[in-house]
């Protein structure tokens, strides 16, 4: 049995909120561990009647790991910051425990799943994890930059896959070498955009509104509506909550 956490009272942890609806539940790799084991007693711990209606919504980093190198990435700062490192930390939590996991949050009335990363679908789980939460009947979205062939969007398809939120800023190459460092990232976007809308796949993208890109927002939008994207999230960049340290702040003015 794992030891359980030692909880602050609650007046400290919630103070006047009469109903939390959502919490952000990281544990990509086994340096969480202690949480993910302890979840379910954490969560039953606060679902009083005066305080917590019930959890409907969990935001899980499923992995650190990433193909990409985004300029703005505040996952990648953090990792530098407390880790030392870029790459991704520790060793990815078993599969039979995430099952378990996903398990507990359907039986703790969890209906909403955020998933992202790093990069979500690089996980070596993931078709099993949608899978679960499929059996579950846990909705989810994945938040991601994974350029999909058609083989790949047609398996998810069948998984069960029904709605996804493609990371995307711009459509001038010369930006996306400097954002992406891939300056034929544009292209096989959107190509893979439109594979998944064909098999239907309920598309929406999010992107990093700053100087660098806001004179072909209105070019960006047309095309991504042209595309088959049915909501645009534009996010104001000197908004992000996160701070810019070493080589990112020579471009700080740029973005």
């Amino acid at each position: 049995m794992p030891t359980k956490f030692r909880l602050p009272k609650r007046k400290i942890y919630f103070g006047k909120f009469r109903e939390i609806t959502s919490i952000f539940f990281f544990f990509p790799s086994s340096r969480w561990t202690p949480f993910s084991e302890n979840i379910s007693y954490f969560l039953r711990a606060h679902l009083k009647k005066d305080r917590m209606r019930g959890i409907k919504r969990i935001h899980w980093d499923v992995t650190a790991n990433c193909q990409m190198q985004c300029l703005y990435c505040s996952k990648r700062f953090i990792r530098e910051t407390l880790f030392g490192t870029s790459e991704a930390i520790g060793p990815l939590l078993p599969l039979d425990r995430i099952k378990i996991i996903l398990e507990e949050a359907h039986l703790l009335g969890v209906e909403y799943l955020d998933l992202t990363g790093g990069e979500p679908f690089l996980h070596p789980h993931f078709r099993e994890i949608i899978a679960t939460l499929e059996k579950y009947n846990l909705k989810y979205y994945p938040v991601t930059k994974y350029i999909f062939n058609l083989s790949e969007v047609k398996e998810y398809r069948a998984l069960g896959l029904k709605e996804i939120m493609i990371s995307l800023d711009t459509l001038n190459p010369l930006v996306a070498d400097l954002l992406y460092n891939d300056k034929r990232f544009i292209p096989k976007m959107c190509k893979s955009i439109s594979f998944l809308v064909n098999a239907g796949v309920h598309v929406s993208v999010s992107s990093i509104v700053g100087n660098f890109n806001i004179t072909e927002l209105y070019d960006f939008i047309n095309t991504m509506m042209s595309l088959g994207v049915e909501v645009i999230r534009l996010q104001d960049f000197a908004n992000l909550i996160f701070t810019f340290r070493g080589e990112y702040n020579k471009f700080r003015k740029i973005l």
